[in-house]
C-alpha cells in the first residue's frame, strides 16, 4: 500500500513550474467544503484543466498557500490529483490542498471504522486496525458520532484519509458537461429561490425548495444565524453543481 509524503506548498509549486505568488486565497469567496478528483490535462500558471473520472472537464485554481502533497509527482498533464477546497459561482474549483499521484488507483484504498467526533470539514474516526484518523469530507455534519463508516479513497503517510465515497455515497465534487461559457452564463444569471431550512452547516444551509421539489445547498456567511424550520427567500446566483449563492436573504 503506497503512502504519501506531505511537502511544503512553496517547494511543490516551484517544482511544478513556479506557480507560487500568482494565485490569491478564496476563503472569503466560498467555504472549504469540497473534495475533487481527476487527471490534469493542461497547466497554465496556477490554473489547471482537469478531467474527472466521469469524463467531465473542470477548471482548478491552486490558491495561494495551498498545501501540496507532491509524492514525487508534478503538476503537469497526466498527473492524477485529489483536491480539497471549494467551488465559486463561476464553476471554478479553488484548491487549498492537493495530493498528487500517478493514477486514480492510489485513491482506491478502503478504511472502515466508527465516527468518534464530527468537526468542520472532517471526521475523527476510530478505524478498524488503523487507530484514530482524520477523514476529510465535505458536509461532515451529515455524519454523527457512533456511526459506522466505510470509505474508499487515499490514505496519506500521516494517516489522514481523503475518501471519494463514504458508505457508498460520493463525497466528491464533479463537474457537469456545461462549457465554460455556459457555466459563466448560468453563474451570472440572478435567480430567486424560496426554501425551508432543514439543516444548518458551517458556511451553508441545507434547504428544502418546494418549487423544485428537492433539497439544495445555499452557501452563506454566518449560517449559524438561521435556524431549522425558517422559511427563507434568497436572491443570488447558482453554480454549475447547483449550489445557490444568495446575495440577499429575507426571512418569511
Amino acid at each position: 500500500m503506497k503512502r504519501f509524503t506531505p511537502l511544503l506548498a512553496a517547494a511543490a509549486l516551484a517544482a511544478a513550474g513556479a506557480l507560487a505568488g500568482t494565485a490569491h486565497a478564496s476563503a472569503a469567496t466560498c467555504p472549504t467544503q469540497e473534495s475533487f478528483f481527476g487527471t490534469i490535462t493542461r497547466v497554465s500558471g496556477n490554473m489547471l484543466n482537469v478531467t474527472t473520472e466521469n469524463g467531465h472537464g473542470a477548471i482548478v485554481r491552486v490558491d495561494s498557500g495551498a498545501r501540496i502533497n507532491a509524492n514525487g509527482f508534478a503538476l503537469r498533464s497526466g498527473t492524477f490529483l485529489g483536491a480539497y477546497g471549494c467551488v465559486t459561482p463561476n464553476g471554478v474549483f479553488h484548491a487549498s490542498e492537493l495530493t498528487l499521484s500517478g493514477s486514480a488507483s492510489a485513491y482506491h484504498e478502503t478504511l472502515s471504522g466508527v465516527v468518534d467526533r464530527v468537526q468542520s470539514g472532517r471526521l475523527i474516526v476510530r478505524q478498524n486496525g488503523h487507530g484514530y484518523g482524520s477523514w476529510y469530507v465535505p458536509d461532515a455534519e451529515d455524519f454523527s458520532r457512533g456511526q459506522t463508516v466505510t470509505g474508499v479513497g487515499m490514505i496519506a503517510r500521516s494517516g489522514e484519509f481523503y475518501p471519494q465515497t463514504v458508505n457508498g455515497r460520493s463525497v466528491a465534487f464533479d463537474a457537469d458537461n456545461d462549457s465554460n461559457a455556459a457555466a459563466a452564463t448560468r453563474a451570472s444569471r440572478t435567480i430567486t429561490l424560496t426554501g425551508v431550512v432543514q439543516r444548518v452547516r458551517a458556511g451553508s444551509l441545507l434547504m428544502w425548495e418546494p418549487a423544485q421539489n428537492h433539497s439544495g445547498t445555499w452557501v452563506v456567511s454566518g449560517a449559524s444565524r438561521f435556524r431549522v424550520g425558517q422559511r427563507l427567500v434568497g436572491t443570488g446566483t447558482e453554480d454549475t453543481s447547483g449550489r445557490f449563492y444568495p446575495a440577499s436573504i429575507q426571512v418569511r
